[in-house]
């Protein structure tokens, strides 16, 4: 697959926030804004007040720009907007997937944003994926990898990509040249800003046992252009960045201890599960302008202690061994990566795979098919698990995937099944690139009636048997799906 050349020219303000860091912390939006979720589009186009300025998450709307461009049209005219991305593995040693850029850039025209954000880590190498964030060797080396796809990604999107950093339990934050040195390399080296996320920051420090407050003094605080605060949890012996709590004291407080020192750039909350009310956000990000004091540290839960670091390896050669054996592969033979692999506690790796499979249970979207199965949800995650271990980053494949297991057992109740069989076809028609010349259908065998089972996954109660199986059309037109008679 060839890389595109860019749908537009680089324009002179394109250029500017490619070369000049303080041409693009100018055209950053100011004060405090909101991470953008679609459980709180109609809150936010009907009360934008509270707002300076919303932040969407690029990987919900790829497949479809000119959809996005028309659902966010009320919210663009009244709030600015910055766009952040989850899937583009900038780390990667094979570099990023073109699909995946062209699919940004095509996002980003259609919206007008000039300024895009992506976190400094890879999630895929090789052949295999595992879907979360992995932080690559803090080395010259793997910093050159990076600055190199970041030119290209730049060049195809015709905009400056703001990189931020991640929170991890798999990597040693003084090998090589350090976390935030190494953040400095490749920040200069790109010509580009820092997005710092204070919760990462935070979890970090408490997880692998080092100073946030020496890390920020050691970082380039000079090229941070903006903040994500967040909220998360515990699990076991660490904390993990979940997205799903308010934001805690310590956040509050690194982030007064930057404002002390002149550094006050915007600042995202970003709230992914278990949403409260609007009010209650738009009273958080408010909080978050105003500042408040809270400490600087977190305490540790008593994570295993890292040992010393052995030397690091080359990105070339960890990245695929360490995806692989994410998804159960062996360590491999005993050479840098391999030493480097297995430099790691046990309890570091099981923490990355048990939080990995939580957010592969977030991406399943089918929340009736979900609530429906009751009892019998955590045997279906877990033989979904193990028939795909491999997590697949086009989120829409996870549902089809888990859907499709669901509606193939025969140990649970007819009408469960027919509610997965049934959100499957429509969640495959919808998964299909449209094509006007030529209808899109899809036939399933029923034994419960359609409109029951459309009243069931809109939330109302699972519906009676009939009499006998009847054969249902699905037909699709663009992004509707409309259910035909039953026949026999």
């Amino acid at each position: 697959m060839s890389w595109r050349s860019s749908s537009r020219p680089l324009s002179k303000r394109s250029i500017a926030l490619a070369d000049d860091l303080e041409a693009l912390r100018s055209w950053m939006p100011r004060g405090a804004g909101l991470g953008l979720r679609t459980e709180l589009m109609d809150d936010v186009r009907a009360r934008p007040e509270g707002l300076d300025f919303v932040e969407v998450l690029a990987d919900r709307w790829l497949h479809n720009p000119k959809r996005a461009a028309a659902a966010l049209a009320p919210i663009l005219e009244r709030l600015a907007v910055i766009v952040h991305g989850v899937g583009l593995s900038i780390a990667s040693p094979d570099g990023p997937s073109p699909v995946y850029v062209d699919a940004v850039a095509r996002l980003l025209d259609a919206l007008g944003v000039d300024v895009y954000s992506e976190h400094l880590s890879f999630t895929r190498a090789g052949a295999g994926s595992v879907g979360q964030f992995l932080p690559p060797p803090f080395t010259e080396q793997a910093a050159d990898v990076v600055i190199t796809n970041l030119a290209r990604v730049r060049a195809v999107l015709g905009r400056p990509v703001v990189l931020e950093n991640v929170a991890y339990v798999l990597g040693h934050p003084d090998a090589g040249l350090g976390e935030p040195a190494f953040l400095r390399r490749v920040l200069e080296g790109a010509g580009t800003g820092l997005l710092l996320d204070l919760h990462n920051l935070a979890v970090n420090a408490a997880n692998l046992g080092f100073d946030p407050v020496a890390w920020l003094e050691a970082a380039p605080l000079e090229r941070v252009v903006s903040l994500h605060a967040a909220g998360g949890h515990r699990r076991g012996a660490f904390y993990v960045d979940g997205h799903g709590a308010p934001t805690p004291p310590v956040v509050f407080g690194l982030l007064g201890w930057l404002r002390a020192r002149g550094c006050a750039p915007p600042v995202v909350l970003e709230r992914d599960h278990a949403l409260p009310s609007y009010d209650e956000l738009v009273a958080e990000v408010a909080a978050l302008r105003a500042g408040a004091p809270g400490p600087v540290r977190l305490d540790g839960l008593g994570a295993p202690a890292l040992p010393a670091p052995p030397a690091p390896p080359l990105l070339a050669d960890v990245a695929p061994r360490m995806v692989d054996w994410l998804n159960g592969g062996p360590v491999g033979p005993d050479d840098d990566a391999g030493r480097w692999i297995g430099s790691f506690p046990d309890a570091h790796a099981e923490t990355f795979r048990a939080v990995l499979r939580s957010k592969r249970t977030d991406r399943i979207h089918a929340p009736a098919v979900l609530r429906a199965l009751g009892p019998d949800r955590a045997s279906c995650l877990e033989a979904w698990f193990a028939a795909e271990p491999v997590a697949n980053e086009d989120h829409g494949r996870e549902t089809l995937g888990f859907l499709a297991l669901v509606a193939a057992r025969t140990d649970l109740p007819p009408a469960v099944v027919d509610l997965a069989r049934y959100e499957h076809a429509r969640a495959a028609l919808i998964s299909e690139r449209w094509r006007w010349w030529w209808p899109q259908r899809r036939e399933i065998w029923l034994s419960h009636p359609p409109e029951g089972l459309e009243a069931a996954a809109l939330g109302g109660p699972l519906p009676e048997a009939l009499p006998a199986p009847v054969r249902v059309t699905l037909t699709r037109r663009r992004r509707d799906v409309w259910v035909g008679a039953p026949h026999a």
